[in-house]
């Protein structure tokens, strides 16, 4: 399993990989920064804002992979995963990627295509919409060239972020 987990954390027994999983790399809860990988909470009482990595490889803290975007690590290694895997066996891969979710940031050269949309936040979440196509083809690429794909049910999914809406003028509202 790859990427956004956020079924249950607050045991061993609901993580990933006692689950069912063989092996997870992500992250934990709903939501998290794509370069740092934390996730911060304004505590409102005391005026402050406390971050956590939320970054995992198993049941460890995955480090080493600060400034670099999510969808990005989590293709690579959805794509080491179907690169190593034996073609013989079946394979289940369940790859959630954090795109497109709040908050909006994507790597500036997957905005500049868009650079006709004047709303800045309009741009970026064109942007990750992008930057997601991408993975997914990366992903159907490798399935392909690994010998997987003429076997493959291959589902994408992808969710309204209820949170997150851009209206019809261009502002991002709660929804």
């Amino acid at each position: 399993m790859v990427g956004k987990w956020h079924l249950g954390m607050y045991r061993k027994e609901c993580l990933p990989t006692h689950r069912g999983f063989d092996t997870y790399f992500g992250y934990l809860l709903g939501s998290e920064n794509y370069y740092s990988h934390e996730r911060c909470v304004d505590i409102v009482s005391k005026n402050i804002t406390r971050c956590a990595l939320d970054f995992r490889d198993g049941e460890k803290v995955a480090v080493g992979f600060e400034n670099m975007y999510s969808a990005n690590i989590f293709t690579q290694r959805a794509v080491d995963l179907i690169a190593s895997h034996q073609t013989e066996k079946p394979l289940f891969l369940y790859l959630a990627l954090q795109s497109v979710h709040e908050p909006l940031q994507v790597p500036k050269k997957y905005t500049e295509p868009y650079s006709f949309i004047h709303d800045e936040n309009r741009r970026k979440y064109a942007g990750m919409v992008s930057i997601m196509d991408e993975a997914v083809g990366n992903v159907t690429t490798a399935l392909k060239s690994h010998g997987l794909w003429d076997n493959t049910v291959f589902i994408f999914s992808t969710v309204m972020n209820a949170h997150l809406c851009i209206d019809s003028n261009s502002e991002i509202t709660l929804g």
